[in-house]
Formats: structure tokens, sequence, C-alpha cells
């Protein structure tokens, strides 16, 4: 009988988010968000639900909420894009917090220097974070705040990584 309850809350739960996601579809995206909100628990959110909510009310314009919900959805599935993209929306409001979300875009993107990760997080940290101290310094922190992010993300730093000879 409990198999047969949590099966058929299932699907009064598909059919509901599959609701909200053709509202969603046809621009109605509050009718969507209070679909979703009503069946959606916050303490147990998972990715979809979190990303799904995340770009109704950045289609809402609530940029708050939009956050709120982007980074519900980074703490279920950590990516590079997503990193950025909440990098992206907290960059002016909170520049250490916008750093980090950039560090951990480059780490998830292989580290690549092309990429706007690292010229986001670049930028961020030698031209506003670390603009007052010595080249050393920077160079010094930069390296820190990359150790961090693996750190954060579950890859091994190296502790006193040997130069290329």
């Amino acid at each position: 009988v409990e198999a047969h309850n949590y099966h058929k809350i299932d699907i009064y739960y598909q059919m509901a988010f599959s609701l909200a996601g053709n509202l969603a579809q046809k621009g109605k995206f509050e009718d969507a968000v209070k679909i979703a909100e009503k069946i959606i628990d916050n303490q147990k959110i998972k990715y979809q639900e979190a990303d799904f909510l995340a770009k109704l009310y950045t289609r809402l314009k609530d940029r708050e909420k939009s956050i709120f919900y982007y980074e519900m959805a980074y703490k279920d599935k950590p990516n590079a894009n997503l990193a950025m993209i909440i990098g992206q929306l907290i960059h002016k409001q909170d520049a250490p917090k916008a750093m980090q979300y950039f560090a951990d875009a480059y780490v998830l993107g292989q580290m690549n220097k092309e990429t706007d990760a690292f010229k986001y997080l670049e930028h961020l940290y030698f031209n506003e974070i670390a603009k007052d101290k010595t080249p050393a310094e920077k160079e010094e922190g930069f390296k820190q705040i990359i150790a961090a992010a693996k750190a954060r993300l579950g890859i091994k730093v190296e502790e006193n990584p040997t130069p290329n000879t």
C-alpha cells in the first residue's frame, strides 16, 4: 500500500511539474511559479526543479529569487555553466562570493585560460579585489583562490607543485 501511495504521489507531482512547464512555455511565468512552488519541497529540491524556478524568476525579473534557486541548483549539481551564471548575477553586490563562483567555473571547465570564467575571475580579482596589493601578493592570492575552488569541489590540490623544467 505504501509503495502504491508513493507511486500515486509521484504521478501527481510529474503531472503538476509538466503543467508548470507548459505554462512557462506559453509565457505564463507567474502561474508556472505558483504551481511549481506548491509542489517543490525546498528542503529536498533537486537540480532540475531549482534550475526551472531560477529560470522562471529570471523571466519575471526577480533577481533575488533567481539567484536563490540557481544557488540551490548549483548545490545539487555543481557545473561550470551555473557557476558562471551565479557569478555574473552577483558580482556587483558581492564580488568575493562572485569570485568564488568564477573560480569554481574555471576549475570545472578544466582550467582553460581561454574561458570566460578565467577572464571574469582574472579581471575581478586583479582589478577589483586585489588592486592595491603587490604583484607578488596578487599572484599568491590568485593561486590560493584556485586552490580553494579545487578544495570546495573535492579536487586534489598539490601542496608544492614543481615547476616544469
